[in-house]
């Protein structure tokens, strides 16, 4: 559940932009989670995160309620990716550069707004020195699924690939609001990609909730095709009702995708978007017989101009 990862801070000049993802890349470093950095990972991703029960709900959460669901991730974290199991599993973080304070009082990375200091703690806010924070995470674990269902199964029954089989499932990517669309989410899922192939593993799996159009969206430009639509599948939300908060279980419906790591040219062709490639042709030919020349000249203007030198 990934909801918010692509809602940037205010909006800038292009120009402007472009440098600002620059050196947020030249700044942000992916590297293996600590034990002491499951707690800060956490906190970034209970509010980047969906906790409400339905879609369309608007959470109105406390520090409090924020600070119940921070400390069931990093348990949970502890248990899925840091502890020594018998299969493979990690936690990337993404930390990122303070830059130093300027004149004004106001540390440039933040655009005049909150420091990551004050942010996500760590003393008396920003030093003429800058420091590190956590920008990001991401979470992978290698499960075992049946290979008729799609299950997922305890690893115990694997066999293998008989009957069961061996997938990296990546989740909980999240990245602090300060961060978003600056490419730290691409940093991260490039590392893990380059972990999980590590591994000896060809491709990488994940959910998300069907109703997460935000992530789907950064998923598909990712080049993540479906797999398979899972029903009835739990999450968590939290209850706010008669003043006491408490994290429950919701049922919902997700896709599970899937992206290939194989090299060019077959992981490429894996990866191609072939419903889009072949629907773009359909569309075009309905477009043609269907629309009155007035309707089609409006749609080209929206098209944009091709230029042949």
């Amino acid at each position: 559940q990934l909801v918010g990862l692509l809602a940037g801070p205010r909006r800038q000049p292009p120009l402007r932009r472009a440098a600002a993802r620059t050196r947020a890349r030249a700044r942000a470093r992916v590297e293996d989670a600590a034990a002491g950095d499951a707690r800060a990972a956490a906190e970034i991703a209970v509010r980047a995160l969906r906790w409400t029960k339905g879609w369309l709900d608007t959470p109105s959460f406390s520090d409090s309620d924020y600070a119940l669901l921070a400390a069931n991730e990093e348990r949970a974290y502890q248990q899925l990716y840091l502890a020594n199991g018998p299969l493979p599993s990690t936690l990337l973080v993404a930390k990122v550069d303070d830059e130093p304070q300027g004149e004004s009082g106001s540390s440039s990375s933040s655009g005049g707004g909150a420091s990551w200091q004050g942010l996500f703690g760590g003393g008396g806010g920003p030093t003429a020195l800058g420091g590190s924070r956590i920008a990001g995470c991401v979470g992978c674990e290698v499960q075992c699924f049946d290979k008729r269902s799609g299950s997922k199964v305890d690893s115990k029954w694997y066999d293998y690939n008989q009957n069961f089989v061996l997938r990296p499932v990546m989740a909980d990517l999240a990245v602090s609001a300060t961060a978003r669309g600056r490419g730290v989410a691409r940093a991260l899922l490039e590392k893990l990609e380059e972990k999980v192939k590590s591994w000896g593993y060809d491709e990488i799996y994940l959910l998300v909730e069907v109703t997460n159009f935000q992530a789907r969206g950064l998923y598909n430009r990712l080049d993540y095709r479906l797999n398979s639509v899972v029903l009835d599948i739990p999450t968590s939300y939290l209850e706010t009702e008669g003043g006491q908060s408490r994290i429950s279980e919701r049922r919902t419906t997700a896709l599970m995708l899937r992206k290939s790591l194989k090299p060019f040219p077959g992981g490429a062709l894996e990866n191609t978007n072939w419903g889009f490639l072949f629907g773009l042709p359909a569309t075009l030919w309905f477009a043609a017989n269907n629309l009155i020349p007035e309707q089609l000249k409006a749609l080209s203007a929206l098209l944009p101009e091709v230029r042949i030198p």
